[in-house]
């Protein structure tokens, strides 16, 4: 016992006695560091500007086209919904019917499981999605104009 207190006596007297000594020789050292470490990060810094992967691009330009993809989601939901409801109300051969029918059930389609991000390999799949769903928003562009037609030729 008396030897691991002897021991630890000492280390730390050795300790206080380098700290006060090299404490100059320390600074110095330190100085020197932060000058060369300041260099290294901007050179860091400027390779890292030089070397941007594709891999980096590709998920940034997934994640714009993912917004995008969000967004028209979102609109095409609320364009269903409001065409839905006036739809309940008008009357259709069955031949428009049936077409009808079908462009809301593939808009709908295209809602009820919507793909994530992880689903999507690249930025071209996001976009074909997307073109999708502006199909299904032409359709029912077209649907609202013969809602219009048929409203006008009511009174």
């Amino acid at each position: 016992m008396k030897k691991i207190v002897l021991i630890l006596g000492v280390f730390v007297t050795v300790g206080l006695i380098y700290s006060i000594v090299g404490n100059n020789e320390f600074k110095q050292e330190s100085t020197k560091a932060q000058v060369i470490t300041k260099e290294a990060v901007e050179n860091t810094q400027q390779k890292k500007i030089d070397n941007v992967k594709p891999e980096d691009l590709n998920r940034e330009q997934m994640l714009a086209a993912y917004s995008k993809l969000k967004e028209a989601r979102k609109q095409l939901k609320v364009r269903l919904s409001r065409l839905s409801s006036r739809l309940r109300r008008a009357k259709f051969s069955p031949e428009q019917a049936k077409s009808i029918s079908y462009d809301m059930r593939r808009g709908n389609y295209l809602l009820k499981n919507p793909k994530l991000l992880g689903a999507f390999s690249s930025a071209q799949g996001i976009e074909s999605e997307l073109e999708q769903l502006s199909a299904v928003d032409h359709k029912l562009d077209a649907i609202k104009q013969l809602l219009d037609e048929k409203k006008q030729q009511k009174p």
